[in-house]
């Protein structure tokens, strides 16, 4: 019966073009015995799959009659619990997860420690234009920007450090400077007139950097600073081997991450310790393999991987949610686009095909 079953979620895999493979329909089957009922959201962040891609499984899962699905979400039909358990063995129950943190390591307090801040991040939010779909923006969640923060403070970003923001439709850079966030971080020496670090933010995007700049004069933010670029275009010799750090959470493609990691290469300075924190999406096994083979044939060190880190107001194909890495500058780093040429590759998903190879 397990070769039949094993036969049956490679058939599954193969109809609906599941890269993951059978390992893929099975993590959904696991998660779903854990859980009873599971929408195609709660399903998509526990599976990191696209919610598109589980709709297509479950609609196959309920036509054979493994699953039932209704408003309430999916679960198993009696067949189908049968055939998970004894086909299978799937027989867990669910885990425990940390409720303070989400499963990401930083914990939140909104309503004592972080109130301030939060109060602070809530008007950020509400001042950011709407994303732009076809520069692949998508605006990540208030809770998401204070996450960012305290992780960047726990990597010691904001010490003495010049910070480059390779966009920032989320307004990290704001909340950044804000004196909600420094008050409660770093120390207050009226002696000590310079902030203690930064910021150089550049976009592609005109509304984007207006807002910014606004928000940066309405806080006295002296350390802030925006740049009007297209990241295709090659950065200003001013912006070249000058930052220690780069933020960037590019389009979630190849070409995307290829571009963004070679100008954040031109944008660091070429030392030990300097770094790139990289969003980018839960994607397929196969393209997160050729996106870790680039990390690392550029000359970067994989120093930790959050998965799940960061939730978005939209972005429902790619889960509402993406990964956050924190990339260390090696020995021999490199870029693949010369620092002086235009790139002409598409970059963004509404221009490249599922049958679009890497550049």
């Amino acid at each position: 019966m397990k070769q039949d079953t094993e036969r049956y979620l490679a058939q599954v895999a193969r109809d609906v073009n599941l890269c993951e493979g059978a390992a893929g329909i099975k993590r959904i089957l696991v998660e779903l015995h854990r859980r009873g009922t599971m929408s195609i959201h709660d399903m998509a962040e526990a599976t990191r799959l696209p919610p598109p891609t589980i709709s297509l499984i479950l609609n196959r899962l309920s036509a054979d009659g493994i699953v039932h699905r209704d408003k309430a979400g999916a679960r198993f039909t009696e067949k189908g619990m049968k055939h998970v358990e004894a086909g299978m063995g799937i027989m867990s129950l669910g885990t425990v997860s940390c409720g303070s943190c989400d499963g990401t390591g930083y914990e939140l307090d909104p309503g004592n420690r972080h109130s301030r801040l939060f109060d602070r991040i809530d008007k950020i939010v509400e001042s950011r234009p709407d994303a732009d779909v076809t520069v692949d923006q998508a605006k990540c969640t208030g809770e998401t920007i204070a996450r960012r923060l305290l992780l960047l403070h726990a990597w010691h970003v904001f010490d003495g450090n010049s910070i480059l923001f390779l966009g920032d439709d989320d307004f990290i850079s704001v909340a950044a400077c804000s004196p909600e966030f420094l008050e409660d971080y770093f120390i207050s020496d009226p002696s000590i007139a310079s902030k203690p670090f930064d910021v150089t933010v550049i976009d592609i995007d005109p509304r984007i950097l207006g807002k910014i700049d606004a928000l940066g004069k309405q806080l006295l933010a002296t350390n802030l600073t925006t740049i009007e670029q297209d990241v295709r275009r090659p950065l200003p010799p001013g912006l070249r081997n000058k930052f220690d750090i780069v933020f960037t959470d590019p389009p979630y493609t190849f070409n995307g991450c290829k571009l963004f990691l070679s100008r954040a290469i031109d944008a660091l300075k070429h030392e030990k310790g300097s770094r790139v924190f990289l969003s980018f999406g839960h994607v397929s096994q196969d393209m997160m393999q050729q996106i870790q083979a680039l990390i690392v044939q550029l000359g970067f060190v994989i120093d930790a991987i959050y998965p799940r880190f960061n939730r978005y107001e939209g972005g429902n194909i790619i889960g509402n949610m993406s990964q956050l890495l924190v990339l260390t500058l090696g020995e021999n780093v490199h870029s693949p686009i010369n620092v002086d040429e235009d790139y002409h590759a598409m970059l963004y998903t509404a221009s490249i095909t599922k049958d679009s190879n890497p550049d």
